[in-house]
């Protein structure tokens, strides 16, 4: 395992590497690992009290997202959404910026490509997510030492609003990035959109390590959300918990709803879309790489701390811990099988199942050793997972042109190879951003913030 190297630069952790292990948590007093200089090259070595961490990238403390309107033919928004990219990505790139009635800001690439009309992978076009960063230049005190590539680099998921056909993607935290804005792969126009705009962080302190969970206006701060974000598809919510967030990579116990219907009016300077919930502290540990999914079965959603596996009831606010035999790696992405009320938990080299229905034995059941096929893709850290409906099965990616399909009844995994797929996937894993989206019957995986989206089509 490659460790990162974190240095405490002018008032944020400037970070490189690989691998974001283990950051520590107040509630461990442990905290990010340190020891090298921030530089243009990921370094080796540095471990910290709380072991070995940081965030990846190239520690030049900017971005390349620079571009203005005019430079590369997008306009901007009427409530200031940035627009263009100096990255030479995509063409017509940051144009039909968003805003709605509550200025909530935004940005859109012109998008491309198709949904794939016959089984395999197709590359939708024009869908970097870096050509609708916000602009570097009216939002410095966030850049921190990646700029916005921190979103996708920095251990960061994703969730699949099956409402609205959108894959959002939420992320950055610990030293690499501090902007909070919400992005989406929108599967009905073909676009990638930045939904909002950034919170103003004036006033916040990047060198207090533990800083409040959220910025000044109420919203969350930046964090490496990991494998916690899970569509409540019955309050029509996102959910998240934790994650390793800025500056310094500490975790709090924080629970967070975000009302998905108002992402793109809710008026700047306000907590909402986002509430911060009020779930009892008996519920799960602030660790990095928790793991979760929403069973639409039981309305719930369940997660890992790596420790202890537990339901969240929304509707309650309330955690209930359901085994304490949960232990789990930190390199894993975690998915519900509905129709048996399964939680499946892959990656790291591990694949742990639990049986979540009512009045069930919730404790781990290891099947690495007891499957067939199937270790391409657990051996893998945070690989994508999710569970296909009209299959009835679970299929995962890890990148490449294949993926496996899981069968749980005989436990076994089927190889499926289709020419063009995305290539590599991202080192740090891609979590929560590859999905399933049932009315369209594809999946959609983001990989890259300086390339294109793709979909995949299994069944006709």
């Amino acid at each position: 395992m490659l460790l990162g190297v974190c240095a405490m630069g002018v008032g944020f952790w400037a970070c490189g590497g690989s691998d974001d292990s283990n950051p520590g948590s107040p509630g461990s007093g442990g905290k990010a690992g340190r020891g090298g200089s921030a530089g243009s090259s990921a370094g080796t070595g540095g471990s910290g009290p709380g072991g070995s961490g940081g965030s990846s990238g190239s520690g030049n403390g900017g971005s390349a997202n620079g571009g203005s309107a005019g430079s590369s033919g997008g306009s901007a928004g009427s409530s200031g959404g940035s627009a263009g990219s100096s990255s030479g990505g995509s063409s017509g790139t940051g144009s039909d910026a968003g805003g709605g009635a509550g200025g909530a800001g935004g940005a859109s690439t012109d998008g491309g490509g198709s949904l794939c009309p016959g089984l395999g992978w197709c590359e939708i076009t024009n869908t970097h997510l870096r050509d609708v960063c916000p602009d570097a230049d009216k939002y410095p005190d966030i850049q921190a030492n990646e700029g916005c590539s921190g979103v996708i680099n920095d251990w960061s998921g994703g969730m699949g609003d099956t409402k609205r056909n959108r894959l959002l993607i939420w992320g950055g935290g610990h030293g690499g990035y501090f902007g909070n804005e919400l992005y989406a792969l929108d599967l009905n126009t073909l676009k990638m959109l930045r939904l909002n705009e950034p919170s103003n962080v004036d006033g916040y302190d990047f060198k207090d390590c533990y800083a409040p969970d959220q910025y000044p206006d109420g919203r969350p701060t930046s964090r490496h959300t990991y494998d916690a974000l899970s569509f409540i598809e019955h309050t029509d919510q996102l959910w998240t918990f934790t994650g390793a967030k800025a500056p310094c990579g500490y975790s709090g116990r924080d629970t967070w709803t975000l009302d998905l219907a108002s992402i793109e009016t809710a008026p700047l300077g306000q907590a909402a879309p986002w509430t911060l919930k009020k779930a009892a502290p008996s519920g799960p540990e602030g660790k990095p790489g928790v793991v979760s999914d929403y069973d639409p079965g039981y309305k719930r959603v369940f997660l890992s701390d790596l420790y202890t596996l537990f339901s969240y009831d929304v509707g309650a606010d309330s955690y209930t811990k359901l085994s304490e035999n949960a232990t789990l790696d930190y390199h894993m992405t975690g998915r519900v099988d509905p129709e048996r009320h399964l939680f499946i938990v892959a990656g790291g080299g591990q694949l742990k199942v639990f049986d979540i229905g009512d009045g069930k034995n919730h404790a781990e059941q290891n099947w690495a050793a007891s499957v067939t096929g199937c270790g391409p893709l657990i051996s893998e850290v945070y690989p994508g997972l999710a569970y296909d409906p009209d299959l009835d099965k679970m299929v995962g990616w890890a990148g490449g042109d294949t993926v496996y399909i899981l069968d749980v009844d005989k436990k076994s995994c089927e190889a499926r190879t289709f020419a063009g797929g995305p290539g590599k996937q991202n080192e740090n894993g891609t979590m929560g951003r590859f999905r399933y989206f049932p009315a369209l019957k594809v999946f959609a995986v983001v990989n890259f913030i300086d390339k294109n989206a793709y979909t995949l089509r299994l069944t006709p």
